[in-house]
């Protein structure tokens, strides 16, 4: 679904709105894309051109996939505290279904701070992240026969109040009988922290689910 966040940082809300997308023949299409239009004091579009980004970026996994669904559940907010807004977005599909979140920091070659696609070329990476339940330090595995569905859940909320936006992801095709899970990862100077992942399940919270 699209959402609605300042990605430039001049004071107006921008829409951000995932698509189909399509990366190379036949087998990438619907691999994903987010497009941010921007607004304006004139209206939404009528400002600068849109920001469009998909999995062949710089810093980028490239391993794009068909019906991936790169940039589902797009949010913004600050997670680096530099005061750069940085893109928060699901691949809901990626392996077989378990599911990945990215986060696409601020750039200060980007205009407002915005994301720049081709800082990569400039900055190695970027700063991009790409976390998902087999990335070393986050609790857990995804589940072998896939469908976790993990993916981060806007908005994008400061749950510890140290100035950096943090993230909360679920997946709720995880574990046995697929009850589910949550993860919250803090944002830092550098990023999403893998060091300090809570994970929250429904036996942690005294949820209890009947199963047939």
């Amino acid at each position: 679904e699209p959402a609605a966040g300042d990605a430039d940082h001049d004071g107006i809300d921008d829409l951000l709105a995932p698509g189909q997308g399509t990366l190379g023949p036949g087998r990438h299409r619907g691999s994903g894309r987010l497009t941010v239009v921007h607004g304006a004091r004139s209206g939404l579009g009528r400002g600068r051109s849109d920001l469009t980004v998909d999995q062949s970026g710089p810093g980028l996994s490239r391993d794009a996939r068909r019906g991936d669904g790169f940039g589902g559940s797009p949010s913004v907010g600050d997670i680096t505290g530099d005061g750069r807004p940085d893109l928060v977005v699901a691949t809901p599909e990626k392996n077989d279904g378990n599911g990945r979140l990215t986060l696409l920091p601020g750039s200060r070659h980007g205009r407002g701070g915005e994301y720049d696609p081709a800082a990569g070329a400039r900055e190695g990476d970027g700063g991009v992240q790409a976390l998902d339940l087999d990335t070393p330090g986050v609790p857990g595995r995804h589940t072998p026969y896939g469908s976790d569905a993990f993916a981060p859940q806007p908005p994008l909320l400061d749950v510890d109040g140290d100035g950096h936006d943090d993230v909360i992801a679920a997946a709720p095709g995880y574990g046995r009988g697929r009850t589910g899970g949550f993860w919250v990862f803090r944002g830092t100077d550098h990023g999403l922290s893998t060091s300090d992942v809570h994970r929250f399940t429904p036996a942690d919270l005294g949820i209890r689910f009947r199963t047939a």
